[in-house]
């Protein structure tokens, strides 16, 4: 019996050796100005055996994102993506190296308003490491972050977890860009993840009936002052016309139309 326990233990042993194993894992995130992202995320991982055949089979008849979770590779953002693509290469050393290529049409979110400015940008909320209390940088596998930001975005305040190193660099395009990273040498644990920049709110926007309510629901809380924002409102609907007519004399850059007061 104990014989047969020690030959089990050993097969175990080594099917677990020939298993593919991820042993390291690169995320990057280029932001944009308009509030998508270019993500690749840079898998490697150690094969033998059946899962270097099975790799070789994968790279020669193309391997699309799910056909690569049985190895634990998968996106690590929540929002939808697209022009999703796979480079896998295999090495003479029993590696493989998978990266998952993809954009996010809407990555960033607003957090706050500060006058005519809305803090926005990428939280926690954007990753699947985020268990709706904390997030944590994974450590098993040893996992890099990086996030680059165009330095024609003003950053709105530190960056939340404090990046363990920042750079700068050009992207593809030869744009300047500011690089904050995070590593598994320095793994965190927080209740937040912030890297947020500074967007100014159009004037039709804070001009609207829309704009104005909620700007009244964050700030004022007491009925009284909802009293005198209704008020308010009822004025902005009676002159409209003129309210416009003005608005659009004197910002002659941006013209504000009735139909954009009534939004």
């Amino acid at each position: 019996m104990i014989v047969m326990r020690r030959v089990l233990l050993l097969l175990l042993l080594l099917s677990a050796s020939l298993a593919a194993q991820v042993i390291d894992h690169e995320i990057r995130i280029g932001l944009h100005e308009d509030g998508s992202a270019y993500v690749e995320q840079e898998y490697l991982l150690r094969v033998g055996g059946d899962e270097e055949k099975s790799f070789e089979s994968l790279i020669r008849d193309g391997a699309s994102f799910p056909d690569l979770g049985q190895y634990g590779i998968s996106k690590v953002i929540t929002y939808p993506s697209a022009d999703e693509n796979v480079v896998m290469e295999l090495t003479q050393s029993d590696f493989a190296l998978v990266v998952l290529q993809y954009t996010v049409p809407e990555i960033v979110e607003g957090v706050e308003k500060i006058g005519k400015q809305e803090l926005t940008g990428i939280t926690q909320n954007a990753f699947r490491f985020y268990n709706g209390q904390t997030i944590a940088l994974p450590y098993d596998p040893p996992t890099t972050l990086v996030i680059g930001m165009p330095n024609t975005l003003r950053l709105a305040r530190e960056v939340t977890p404090p990046a363990y190193s920042t750079s700068n660099g050009l992207d593809s395009s030869g744009q300047k860009v500011t690089y904050y990273e995070w590593n598994y040498k320095k793994p965190f644990t927080s209740s937040k993840f912030e890297v947020l920049y500074e967007k100014e709110i159009p004037l039709q926007s804070q001009l609207s009936l829309r704009g104005i309510t909620s700007e009244i629901r964050e700030k004022y809380g007491n009925p009284v002052y909802l009293i005198a924002g209704v008020i308010l409102l009822a004025i902005v609907v009676w002159y409209r016309k003129e309210i416009a007519l003005l608005l659009s004399e004197s910002f002659t850059g941006e013209p504000v139309l009735e139909e954009e007061l009534m939004d």
